[in-house]
């Protein structure tokens, strides 16, 4: 028998602040966050299976943002080490990377608002398997950008509105300037979340990991490093602390960024070089 949505504990907390329910799986949803670990999966393949199929629904961002507090709960309660694991490669990889082409901005930006709002509230004893979910995420929003062919100027899937997320939240400078005041206006109170330190510094730390892991991949093939590194090289200038700013210089300096560059170098050289290769191969030297 279906749980009772009005009674469970998750679904109060959603509704506390007087909002209606607009998602219609919304069962799902709430029990996503449940105690109960069969309760969980399957509400998490019920939620899998349809935002992975509804390529023609728009979801607003309060929707969305309640789909990532039900996974947020999920993963809570999910015991450590392999079983957190095994969540967070399905909720990143199974889930992330297989959602409509609309829906990965949307999904990501909102994620990393419920990430970096419930960030100060972990216990130390949770902290690794929500790391491990950041940095999953982080390099599953690279796959995806590479798995449409990294498109440059595309609205849904483009590099440069990934950058401007990553700027924006998780590598935001921390300078109250970098808010337009007509933005702050605008904003949901509920979206409107300060990235934590420590977000950023993690992030970071795993940045030129992720990047040389997807480009290893099938799809890796192309990647427009200096366009990825963008949002590192704005906190190098306009980090809020002189700590903060070393920090991403030093990413800026990572010996496996020459190996990337010198793979983006030959991407775009390479009809040249291989012409040129053919011409040397039939000179047969100086005639006497």
């Amino acid at each position: 028998m279906a749980s009772d949505v009005s009674k469970s504990p998750f679904a109060k907390q959603l509704v506390s602040s007087g909002t209606v329910f607009t998602i219609p799986y919304i069962d799902a949803v709430c029990d996503a966050g449940a105690v109960d670990t069969k309760e969980r999966e399957k509400a998490l393949q019920s939620i899998t299976l349809y935002l992975t199929t509804q390529h023609n629904t728009t979801f607003s961002t309060l929707d969305l943002l309640k789909i990532q507090k039900s996974l947020f709960y999920c993963l809570y309660h999910t015991p450590p080490f392999l079983p957190a694991q095994r969540l967070t490669t399905h909720l990143s990889n199974t889930l992330f990377l297989c959602v409509p082409p609309p829906l990965f901005l949307p999904f990501l930006s909102t994620f990393w608002t419920t990430f970096n709002r419930e960030y100060p509230n972990l216990d130390r004893h949770r902290l690794a398997k929500y790391l491990l979910f950041a940095r999953q995420m982080f390099r599953a929003s690279i796959a995806y950008l590479a798995k449409e062919g990294w498109k440059a100027h595309d609205e849904a899937v483009g590099v440069d509105k990934w950058v401007e997320l990553m700027e924006k939240s998780p590598l935001s400078t921390g300078r109250e300037e970098d808010v337009d005041e007509g933005e702050e206006e605008n904003v949901d109170a509920e979206t409107r979340v300060k990235t934590p330190d420590g977000v950023r510094y993690h992030v970071l730390d795993v940045y030129v990991d992720e990047m040389t892991g997807v480009s290893e991949s099938d799809d890796g093939e192309g990647m427009p490093v200096e366009r990825l590194l963008e949002p590192i090289r704005r906190l190098e200038k306009r980090g809020w602390s002189k700590v903060l700013r070393k920090k991403a210089k030093e990413i800026l300096e990572d010996e496996r960024l020459k190996k990337l560059r010198r793979g983006e170098d030959d991407e775009k050289g390479g009809d040249g070089e291989a012409d040129g290769g053919d011409d040397d191969d039939g000179w047969e030297g100086i005639e006497d």
